[in-house]
C-alpha cells in the first residue's frame, strides 16, 4: 500500500500532513481497521483525512482521531515493574 511504500522510502510520519483516500464507488470509503491502526502509529490523531468519491465527486473531511477513537498507541502500555528485583 502507499503508506508502507512511503515509509520504506524513508518518509517519516511527521512529514505527512494529510491523507487522501480516493475511490470510484457509490460512497466515499475510509481506511480499513488494520490500516487505521498503522496510521495511528505513524501520524498524529489530528491528521486531516479526506475521503473522496470519484463517482459522485463527494468528499468527506475527518481526522484520524475521529476514524479511530480510543486508539492503541505506542505509549498505551505502561512498563510493569520487575517483581524479581525486590
Amino acid at each position: 500500500n502507499v503508506l508502507a511504500t512511503a515509509v520504506a522510502q524513508g518518509i517519516r510520519g511527521d512529514e505527512l500532513k494529510e491523507l487522501v483516500v480516493v475511490v470510484e464507488a457509490e460512497e466515499a470509503a475510509s481506511p480499513c481497521g488494520a490500516c487505521r491502526q498503522v496510521l495511528a502509529e505513524l501520524l498524529s490523531l489530528d491528521t486531516p483525512i479526506f475521503l473522496h468519491n470519484l463517482r459522485h465527486l463527494q468528499t468527506v473531511s475527518t481526522t484520524l482521531g475521529d476514524l479511530l477513537p480510543r486508539a492503541f498507541l505506542p505509549g498505551s502500555i505502561k512498563p510493569v515493574p520487575n517483581l524479581e528485583d525486590d
